[in-house]
């Protein structure tokens, strides 16, 4: 296939961000009720404090993307860096959860997805403030990302209890890496298809 074909098959960027938009709640969505669902077992106020912590840094994520040096490049790098940030970030969730330095692999982890997530929340909404959508639209993109969230929520859930007691939470929380991985795939596809 030539540039030339690809051009021709490129997506439109509102479809892009569309996608990007279920790829990022989707991972989101995940990572909440896993970290949830690990430490609720064990201690509820380490379960609340992991939130904020994620939270903030999602917050300092979005305002990241407000700092000169990410704004140099186009929407679709950012995107993209967002998803690799956050895909790094799961990677120290997911060795976190096999026990080894937990705190340290954890806390690290939720801080630099949550990063990650920020940026890429941000450069969506940014994005998306020129876009007018009917209200049957805006339905029904708001049911195909919560359909996202559910089915990965279930989806990681469902693989962190096939196994016993805690050993299935790296494979759950590898899905989400892996879904990160495929977003910022997606992003790269679509900028050499533009």
């Amino acid at each position: 296939m030539t540039k030339t074909d690809l051009s021709e098959t490129a997506l439109s960027p509102e479809k892009i961000r569309f996608t990007a938009s279920i790829f990022l709640y989707s991972v989101l969505a995940g990572h909440i009720v896993l970290l949830q669902k690990f430490f609720v077992q064990k201690n509820f106020l380490t379960a609340i404090t992991l939130m904020v912590i994620l939270f903030s840094a999602f917050l300092c994520g979005f305002l990241a993307t407000r700092w000169k040096a990410l704004r140099r490049n186009g929407w679709l790098p950012r995107i993209q860096q967002g998803f690799l940030i956050n895909a790094a970030g799961m990677l120290f969730v997911v060795a976190a959860s096999f026990g080894n330095n937990i705190w340290f692999s954890l806390i690290s982890g939720v801080i630099i997805s949550g990063l990650g997530q920020g940026i890429i929340f941000m450069t969506l909404k940014e994005q998306n403030r020129y876009e007018i959508f009917s209200v049957r639209e805006h339905i029904h993109r708001s049911v195909l990302i919560l359909a996202g969230m559910v089915f990965t929520a279930g989806i990681c859930l469902i693989t962190q209890s096939a196994f016993v007691d805690m050993t299935g939470f790296p494979y759950a929380f590898s899905l989400l890496l892996d879904l990160s991985l495929l977003g910022a795939l997606y992003i790269n596809i679509s900028q050499q298809g533009g």
